[in-house]
């Protein structure tokens, strides 16, 4: 399963960022309560600091 993930995660991050023609850093944070996963495109924990960050002054 772990390799399909992969895969999805790559896919999701592909079409993001085609969709945003890299004019923006996009990312994305997927969870599957009834799966028990939790899915990060590549730069999502970098996006999530940044809000914290932000939030948090």
């Amino acid at each position: 399963m772990k390799k399909t993930l992969d895969i999805l995660s790559q896919r999701i991050e592909y079409y993001l960022n085609a969709k945003v023609k890299n004019s923006l850093e996009i990312g994305a944070v997927v969870f599957s309560y009834k799966h028990d996963f939790t899915l990060k495109t590549s730069n999502a924990d970098k996006i999530i600091k940044a809000v914290a960050e932000d939030e948090n002054g």
